[in-house]
């Protein structure tokens, strides 16, 4: 579960940077890192057969964060991964209750 939780802080912290960057470019490798972090996290989850809402929030920050990289417009863009970061927020929050975890890092 430690290492869903870090691809769900580095898949964020991805998107985030995604919604500043200064180039496209730079917005599509950000955005592209992310999608790589959510599927790590969803292989994770799926080999332990646990928690499917948290699961199931990420294949939805997924799909969002692979319609951000299609959108044809920067704010289309931001609000996607806005979306896709709630969804991240919302996995993370099943995987820290479920585990009743004290980790300010991953669970603060």
């Amino acid at each position: 579960m430690i290492n869903t939780l870090e691809n769900i802080r580095s898949a964020t912290t991805f998107l985030t940077d995604a919604k500043s960057a200064s180039t496209s470019k730079i917005t599509e490798r950000r955005i592209k890192q992310a999608r790589e972090d959510i599927k790590d996290g969803i292989g994770v989850l799926s080999e332990q057969g646990l928690h499917p809402f948290a699961k199931q929030k990420l294949k939805e920050a997924r799909k969002l964060a692979t319609e951000a990289h299609k959108a044809k417009s920067t704010s289309k863009t931001n609000a996607l991964i806005k979306q896709a970061i709630g969804a991240l927020q919302s996995a993370r929050a099943d995987l820290c209750d479920a585990a009743e975890s004290d980790d300010d890092v991953f669970c603060p």
